[in-house]
């Protein structure tokens, strides 16, 4: 019985560990991401293209803030990578 128990508190253990690292990846993407946007936001001329590129930063930025909460509810500090964004 409390082999029984150890193995699933490991499993439950690996599959957070799985979690965190998958979630911490994305953040990483979206992080990229926001500093693409931004990037070609800063070098282009069109009007038009202006517009999506500031739509798709404000894609990321919303999608930072809800995975910075689902960091905090399993538990996980992180410092915030991006700056201006509540």
């Amino acid at each position: 019985m409390e082999n029984t128990m150890s193995f699933r508190r490991l499993e439950r253990d690996k599959t957070l560990e799985r979690e965190i690292e998958a979630l911490l990846h994305e953040i990483n993407e979206v992080c990229a991401g926001v500093e693409a946007a931004f990037c070609r936001f800063r070098d282009e001329t069109d009007n038009d293209l202006i517009d999506a590129w500031i739509y798709e930063q404000e894609f990321y930025e919303a999608r930072y803030r809800y995975l910075m909460r689902q960091a905090k509810s399993l538990g996980v500090i992180l410092l915030p990578r991006l700056k201006n964004i509540v």
